[in-house]
């Protein structure tokens, strides 16, 4: 694992300590993180109900996530962080307890700056 990892990780963690409480009032959600130069700028999360039958499998957890759960979701969510090949973007981390099984998906944004291309600085993201 590379340095920048290592650095996204422990920022990850804090963004999970910071969330403790609000993650144990739902039970699904979207968890998300601005990230800029490999740093975590905005972060929060977006409290979305699933439609259809399984309304009624959430319901059973509006208690939120437990502890236990919590600390699961942030083995998951740095679990995925090595798939990231970019310094400038955003993640969203989509998680739902469904039958007493928590389950989560990420999904990777990544953001470029076509002014540094017209500038002729490099061209990767930033």
């Amino acid at each position: 694992m590379i340095n920048r990892e290592l650095v996204l990780n422990k920022q990850v963690q804090l963004v999970f300590k910071e969330m403790v409480e609000e993650l144990s009032l739902i039970s699904s959600g979207t968890l998300f993180m601005h990230i800029r130069d490999n740093n975590v700028g905005k972060f929060g999360l977006s409290h979305t109900l699933l439609e259809g039958n399984e309304v009624e499998k959430v319901a059973n957890h509006a208690d939120g996530l437990t502890r236990e759960q919590q600390t699961q979701f942030l083995h998951m969510a740095i679990g995925t962080l090595h798939y990231r090949k970019w310094t400038h973007g955003e993640i969203a981390f989509d998680f739902s307890v469904i039958n007493e099984k928590l389950v989560m998906s990420a999904r990777f944004v990544s953001n470029y700056n076509m002014s540094n291309i017209w500038n002729g600085q490099r061209s990767v993201n930033g």
